[in-house]
């Protein structure tokens, strides 16, 4: 859906512009009314993009935390993995020592 949008958006665009330069040459008189008209559209766009940003913020905060989690719980393992080294290297140390 990302991707599709630009080019639903340019192709929206070109059919206005096309739309534009029918009316000034067919109809020049309703070519103020048709711009007043597109810039509406567009100013309703804005709007609605403006009003996902929140959403998007959101949507990225999690995934940066999702991140976080994943990485630190990546870390605990590894804490854990060495732990267990440690303890066994501290095992062999001692059973060594002991047969001495």
């Amino acid at each position: 859906m990302g991707n599709e949008f630009p080019t639903l958006q340019h192709v929206y665009d070109q059919l206005h512009i096309l739309e534009l330069a029918d009316i000034l040459i067919e109809r020049p008189s309703q070519y103020a009314r048709r711009v007043e008209e597109i810039s509406t559209v567009f100013k309703n766009l804005h709007h609605l993009l403006n009003s996902l940003r929140p959403h998007q913020a959101r949507a990225t905060l999690i995934h940066i935390l999702e991140l976080q989690i994943e990485r630190r719980k990546q870390a605990v393992e590894d804490i854990k993995r060495r732990r267990e080294e440690a303890r066994r290297l501290l095992n062999e140390s001692l059973a060594t020592l002991d047969g001495q």
